[in-house]
């Protein structure tokens, strides 16, 4: 027989054998997952409802972007899934810190609704990471099978593949992980981040309980990028409850605060506007409540800001810098913060190799961040990975060339988050600042009730009186009010009960 021949035979067996041991790789996995079902009273199971007590995070807008973080309680947390319909309510009264108003924190009503015109995963996985939706999820999806043991303790790890694609075109990966008592006791998932790539999404399920045949998880922890996000302990629960229409109608929303929304332009399409010579407001962000400042120098420009929690705006917002600073190459970009509705659009500077100003608390997030896999994204840096560059501020940094000056200093004792910063331009007396918010109505309107002034400008005129910092004119906030005006000294005065 020629060699090519019998080379080509070889290649035939050997395929032939690994489909055979795929095949029974998916049998065993087949296997594994109706055993697991059978023994959580799963295997009947189309709809489920459970109770107890909660916490959760902001993930993206704690104080410590860095975990582990506080987690707030939800009061009365009750969750109900529908499988097949693909619906999801998960319902509870949470107490929020105050951010629009001071005083004491409020009851608001915390609601996660997921219906099957949801088809982005990362509203998904809430369905198809919990016990019962896994094997659901496995048995239909041709689930493969590999042991592994973790802690001195052997688990059968079942791994399957969604039917929706992620940006990048590849399918999304769910690996549950399977005790000898046959619970599902870990389930992980992968899911595609403006900011943080390919964020890793862990569900951990603990001290299994018989609820009427089902066997449910009493404790519940969610983590994302390695840090608990959510926890639940659950006391109730009943597998296909008579009751669903019920059980998914949604309580009433709580009572709007503020101005009626307005019917005019979203800002997201507005081209710059020019506040001073060489210094622009750069209109972006979701819902177009996001503000960036190009700042002109003698041979670059300087962004402050990068476009809001999504990488379109970024390139939007490099985009609208070019348009309106052409011939100069943006040299920097400074995130004031790390929170994702201000760092969202870094991704599309960083992978043009654009510097990231920001304080020194947000180096080691994003740099871990920014250098995570994005094979689930199709962005600018996940077509040219790229490590960051960054420029550190510890208490204040200096920009300077012989037409102007940026000042950055850092925001002592703020709650919101401890990695802030703000921009002064002296020449321009200009004071650029991004979650300090004056009372609702905008320019001119002072507060007419204790409280109605966000709490957390007074942190910020108690750093302006530190810094000697109150030679400004203009006051522009990153997110703007409606209507979205330049405020001046004389509203921040006003607000925090100052003026003459």
């Amino acid at each position: 027989m020629p060699l090519l021949t019998r080379f080509g035979a070889h290649l035939a067996v050997a395929a032939l054998f690994a489909s055979f041991a795929a095949t029974a790789a998916a049998q065993d996995a087949r296997t594994v997952v109706a055993e697991a079902a059978a023994a959580m009273g799963a295997d009947k199971l189309s709809s489920v409802t459970f109770s107890g007590s909660a916490a959760w995070t902001f993930f993206g807008q704690t104080e410590h972007m860095i975990g582990p973080y506080p987690l707030d309680p939800i009061r009365r947390y009750t969750r109900t899934i529908d499988f097949a319909e693909r619906h999801s309510l998960a319902t509870g009264t949470i107490w929020q810190m105050a951010i629009l108003v001071g005083g004491p924190p409020r009851p608001d009503p915390w609601v996660r609704n997921i219906t099957a015109k949801d088809t982005k995963w990362e509203q998904e996985l809430e369905i198809w990471t919990t016990p019962w939706g896994f094997l659901r999820g496995a048995a239909a999806n041709q689930a493969t099978l590999r042991s592994q043991t973790i802690g001195g303790r052997r688990f059968s790890v079942v791994s399957w593949q969604t039917p929706q694609k992620a940006p990048s075109g590849l399918p999304y990966t769910v690996v549950g992980y399977i005790g000898d008592r046959k619970m599902v006791e870990r389930v992980e998932t992968w899911v595609d981040h403006f900011l943080l790539g390919d964020l890793h999404v862990e569900s951990v399920y603990s001290d299994y309980q018989d609820f009427g045949g089902l066997k449910v998880p009493k404790h519940i922890v969610q983590k994302q990028m390695g840090w608990a996000v959510f926890e639940a302990d659950i006391t109730a629960a009943t597998a296909n409850p008579a009751n669903l229409a019920d059980l998914f109608r949604r309580p009433p929303p709580p009572p709007r605060t503020g101005p009626p929304p307005t019917s005019e332009q979203p800002r997201s399409t507005r081209p710059a506007d020019k506040i001073a010579d060489g210094v622009y407001r750069i209109f972006g962000g979701l819902g177009g409540d996001h503000i960036a400042l190009a700042v002109e120098m003698k041979d670059h420009v300087v962004l402050l800001e990068g476009g809001s929690e999504d990488v379109d705006r970024g390139v939007a917002a490099l985009a609208e810098t070019r348009r309106v600073i052409p011939n100069k190459p943006i040299r920097y970009v400074a995130a004031m913060h790390a929170h994702f509705d201000h760092a969202g659009g870094l991704p599309p500077f960083v992978a043009e190799g654009i510097t990231v100003i920001t304080h020194e608390n947000n180096i080691e997030f994003l740099d871990r961040a920014l250098n995570a896999p994005r094979t689930l994204l199709d962005d600018a840096l996940a077509r040219k990975p790229r490590k960051p560059v960054f420029e550190v501020v510890r208490d204040r940094a200096v920009l300077q060339d012989e037409t102007r000056t940026i000042e950055f200093h850092y925001i002592r004792g703020y709650r919101h988050s401890d990695s802030t910063l703000v921009a002064y331009l002296p020449k321009e007396k200009i004071l650029f600042q991004g979650d300090f918010s004056l009372p609702l109505g905008g320019r001119g309107v002072a507060p007419t009730r204790p409280g109605q002034t966000n709490e957390w400008i007074f942190t910020l005129v108690d750093n302006f009186d530190r810094l000697n910092l109150w030679d400004f004119t203009l006051f522009v906030p990153v997110h703007p009010p409606e209507p979205d005006a330049v405020w001046t000294k004389q509203d921040v005065l006003r607000a925090v009960g100052r003026a003459d």
